[in-house]
This record gives C-alpha cells, structure tokens and sequence, in this order.
C-alpha cells in the first residue's frame, strides 16, 4: 500500500510539474503580424500588440524626475498607450527599463540605469514613421539574462529600425551574445553571422524606420531582405545565441538608431510567412510598398540545387514553381507542356 501511494504522489507530482511547467511557456500566436501558430516565435518585442493571446505589458518605464517605474501597456487597438505614458512622464525623459517578450517565452530585455533606451524627450516621444520607437544612443543595450536559445540552424531574426546618424563607426542594431549582428555597422547596411553576409553601401535611413529579415537555413542558402526587396548576401553561417540590442551583447558597439520592433524565430521563415509578416509591418509603419520581380525557373530535367534561381537550379515541379511566386514575380519553364501538381507531359 505505502509503495502504491508513493507511485501515485510521485505520478501526480510529476503531472503538476508537467501541466504547470507548460502553462508557463504558453506560445502565443503573433496573428496581429499576420503569423498563424505554424511559425512560432522564440522572441517577439515591439511597442505595438502582436499576439490576442498575449495579457502583458509593452515596456515599463522609468521617468527621470524621481526614477520612478511604470508598466505601460496598449490601448485597445494595440497601439502603445502614449497618453498613459505622456500622464505618466509630463515634460520629463523617459527611458525604457523592461521590454516585455510578447512570445510568451518570457524572455523580457533589461538592463538599468544609463544604458537604458529613451522614449520620451522633454515630454515629447520618439516616432519614426509616426509610431513610437525606441531611441538607442551609442552608449544603450537592452540584454536578456537568461540562457541561450538561438543557437542551431535554421533561425530567422526580423526587424523593424533606422539610424540617427551617418556616423561610419561599427554599430549594431540587434546583436548575439555570440558575433551576431544586423545594423548600419560602419554606416552600411550590415549582417555579420560568423563572417559578413553583406556590407550594403546603402546606409540606413536617417529619417524613417525599414524593415530588415535575415533568414539562415540549415542547409540551402542564407537570405536577407530589406523592405521586402532581396540583398545580395553571402552564405555565412553562425547563431547568435540571443538577439539583444544596442551595447548588448559579444561587443560594445552601440546603434544611435531606432530600434521600434523585433523578432527572432528558431525556424526558416518561408515566403509566404515572411511576405504575410513584411505586408503586416509596411501596413503599420506606413512604408512604400515595393513589388518584387523575381524570375523563378521550371525544367524537368534541371540536375542542380532545385531552388528555382536559374535553368540550372530550376525546380523540376511546376506546381513548386508556382507555390514559390509571389505578386509581380515570373515563372518561366522549359519547352513542354505542365500542368499545376505534376510534372511535363
């Protein structure tokens, strides 16, 4: 009998355990950015409402009259309650303490005291394309304490930021805790993953925030797209261990930019997930919209990778061609007749 009771407190602990352990991990679906529980996030930070799930605050702040801390959460269209935080802050700075992990990892960014992002100067608050965001001098970082949790292949890291300068010093908008970063590094725009990726010469905007994806897969090429038009990248491949911003991180190398939202994902984003994610954030930051024209090649008899690039890498299913094209791109096939879900006939 004792044995029995042992068996059944020792089950029972152990189903707790498990109930509790997973309810406090609970993924939240990032359906306000146009993702569906397929794509998971490992992080998610941004001063907008990205999941319905998600009960929590945006940021909490701290005013720099008397330090004194706020949570400061949305309003009920999911936009950050600015009126909270301008009742809140008055004609005082205002600097960001805590950015709440909307994932439901709970994996919250800190840091304290002077390295602390602004958003709010003299009572008026940072915007970039009308929205708030985060000001990061060259001396702010926000950092994660917990352990790693990007560091295997695949993983993509999405983001919404601009520079405040044209200042051509290493900076770095979203950094690892390994030598990971995406930012204006040396006033180009930069995507370093054990080794650089791309130094684009084009800086980053001084006057408006962009959205930047950077996708590495565990084994097809690495890609990297800036308001939704592809870069050319190299295929460095390297984890970032946990993305933080600003000084954060395997270098003190801080932005001066704007840092407004960020993602991290331990998968490769697809096209669709990738263009569902960028529409949602151009809608919201009001950017231009920009049509891609990418040509994506059919050929039954193609040998090579099969990514669709070129005759050699075509794809050898049309109906891969065509689940692969997105508005304003072209498929071309080789000579023959294909029909959608088979191959030539």
């Amino acid at each position: 009998m004792k044995k029995n009771l042992s068996f059944f407190r020792a089950t029972l602990s152990f189903f707790l355990f498990s109930v509790f352990s997973n309810f406090a991990v609970a993924q939240n679906t990032l359906d306000k950015a146009n993702l569906t529980a397929s794509t998971p996030a490992a992080v998610a930070y941004s001063l907008r409402k990205m999941s319905t799930a998600y009960t929590g605050k945006a940021i909490q702040v701290r005013r720099s009259s008397d330090d004194t801390l706020l949570d400061i959460g949305f309003t009920a269209n999911g936009d950050l309650d600015t009126a909270a935080l301008k009742t809140f802050v008055g004609a005082n700075n205002c600097f960001v303490a805590t950015w709440y992990d909307q994932s439901g990892n709970g994996r919250n960014l800190a840091t304290t005291g002077a390295s602390q992002p602004s958003i709010v100067s003299n009572g008026a608050i940072y915007r970039r394309n009308s929205r708030p965001t985060l000001f990061h001098d060259a001396n702010d970082g926000l950092a994660y304490s917990g352990a790693d949790y990007m560091t295997t292949l695949p993983l993509s890291v999405n983001m919404v930021g601009g520079s405040n300068s044209t200042s051509a010093t290493f900076r770095r908008a979203i950094q690892g805790s390994n030598n990971w970063l995406i930012g204006p590094y040396n006033n180009e725009h930069t995507w370093y993953a054990n080794g650089f990726n791309h130094q684009i010469g084009t800086p980053w905007s001084t006057t408006e925030v962009e959205v930047f994806t950077m996708i590495e897969p565990l084994t097809n090429a690495s890609t990297s797209w800036r308001k939704g038009v592809s870069q050319s990248t190299g295929n460095s491949k390297g984890t970032p261990g946990k993305v933080q911003t600003g000084i954060q991180g395997a270098h003190t190398e801080g932005l001066d930019g704007f840092i407004s939202e960020f993602l991290g994902f331990n998968s490769e984003l697809n096209t669709i997930d990738r263009e569902s994610l960028e529409t949602n954030q151009i809608a919201y930051y009001s950017f231009p919209v920009i049509v891609q024209n990418t040509k994506i090649f059919v050929d039954l008899a193609a040998t090579g990778t099969g990514n669709g690039t070129s005759w050699t890498n075509a794809f050898t299913d049309f109906q891969a061609g065509i689940n692969a094209a997105a508005a304003g791109d072209s498929v071309f096939v080789a000579k023959g007749t294909y029909q959608p879900a088979s191959g030539v006939s």
